[in-house]
Formats: structure tokens, C-alpha cells, sequence
């Protein structure tokens, strides 16, 4: 049977700001990142919420919709069945 105890040392985590990486290091590969909170307008929290709310209240405005449609559409349905039952008897 195999031991899963580590022996040596116990691990270092890294800092915040470091970042472990495997292979090779390509500085031309850069990716956008987001700027901390110290540099965002003063006006951002609010217009965001603002976005988020616009969104929730669409959502909700297209799932209404959805079901409205869907009762008409179950309502036609029914009436076409019965339509056929009183014309077949």
C-alpha cells in the first residue's frame, strides 16, 4: 500500500499577485482585464444595477408573453378537438 503523505516541506502559496505557469511564456498573448474597483466611475454601481434591472424586467415581460401564448395556442387546440368530435359525432 502507497502512502499519500507528503514528506519535505509544506507547500508555498503564491501571492495574490503571482501566478504559476506551466510551459512557455508568450508576452505577445494579451488578454483584456477588467480594472479594479479604485478605477471605475463613481456612476458605475448605479448603471449597472440599472442594466441588470432592465434586463430581470425583460425577462420577465418575455417568459409572460410565452405563457400568454401558450394558453391561446392550448385554448385553439381544445376548440379544434372539439370542433372535430361535433362534426364526426
Amino acid at each position: 500500500m502507497v502512502s499519500s503523505k507528503r514528506t519535505g516541506p509544506p507547500a508555498q502559496h503564491p501571492q495574490a499577485t503571482e501566478r504559476k505557469q506551466r510551459g512557455r511564456t508568450d508576452r505577445s498573448a494579451m488578454f483584456p482585464v477588467a480594472p479594479g474597483t479604485v478605477e471605475m466611475p463613481a456612476d458605475y454601481a448605479g448603471w449597472l444595477a440599472d442594466i441588470k434591472t432592465r434586463i430581470r424586467r425583460e425577462r420577465l415581460r418575455v417568459v409572460l408573453a410565452s405563457n400568454a401564448a401558450m394558453v391561446l395556442l392550448y385554448w385553439d387546440i381544445g376548440q379544434s378537438i372539439i370542433g372535430k368530435q361535433t362534426a364526426q359525432g
